[in-house]
């Protein structure tokens, strides 16, 4: 059931029906920056759910899904901060963000906190 609920194409029909852009994308067959993000992430459980393998090609295979898996989360991170950079001075004021606390909070988007 999990892995159904995360599921890249169930998060995108349950997104649709709250979101009338992303309900005009799909009709358009364009991909939404939602779905890219989704599409990311489904590479990190992939990269956890893949069974370890020994020998040569067991980390050979190791090493591409953590390749893989480091370009999604710096896609992640370069996509927060772009988003977060396009908002006005004072649309981050209202959510509480200052223009020094961008990095650190798409640091924490990709990566999780620090703490």
């Amino acid at each position: 059931m999990a892995a159904l609920r995360n599921h890249p194409l169930c998060i995108r029909s349950i997104s649709a029906i709250f979101n009338p852009t992303k309900r005009r994308a799909i009709r358009a067959g364009r991909q939404t920056e939602e779905d890219a993000r989704n599409k990311a992430m489904t590479v990190f459980a992939q990269a956890q759910n893949a069974s370890a393998a020994t020998g040569l090609r067991g980390r050979l295979s190791a090493a591409v899904q953590r390749y893989q898996e480091n370009r999604a989360r710096n896609a992640v991170y370069r996509q927060t901060v772009r988003e977060l950079n396009a908002l006005t001075t004072r649309d981050l004021n209202d959510l509480g963000i200052s223009r020094s606390m961008i990095t650190r909070l798409a640091h924490e988007a990709a990566w999780g906190s620090s703490k």
